[in-house]
């Protein structure tokens, strides 16, 4: 079973981004993930990275789910999930 929960808006002075942190469970793992939603040079563009349960990102390579075009958290991480779901 595949779940994601929203659990709360991220707040931080090191970015112009706003931010999700999401909690993804799957089986007996749980992770979490950061969706961050910001304008780059004129391009809109969310991305999903993964995280600590404290929002802290750990990596900053791109997950499936990211997206240039717009700045919708919950369209990314449900692109994220579903790619999970469709995960061999």
């Amino acid at each position: 079973m595949l779940t994601c929960t929203f659990v709360r808006e991220l707040n931080s002075s090191k970015t112009a981004a706003s931010q999700k942190l999401w909690k993804v469970e799957q089986d007996d793992a749980i992770d979490y993930r950061v969706t961050s939603a910001v304008v780059v040079f004129c391009i809109a563009e969310t991305m999903v990275f993964p995280s600590t349960a404290d929002g802290e990102i750990t990596d900053y390579t791109e997950l499936e789910g990211s997206a240039q075009g717009d700045l919708d958290h919950e369209a990314a991480i449900a692109r994220h999930v579903e790619a999970l779901r469709s995960a061999p």
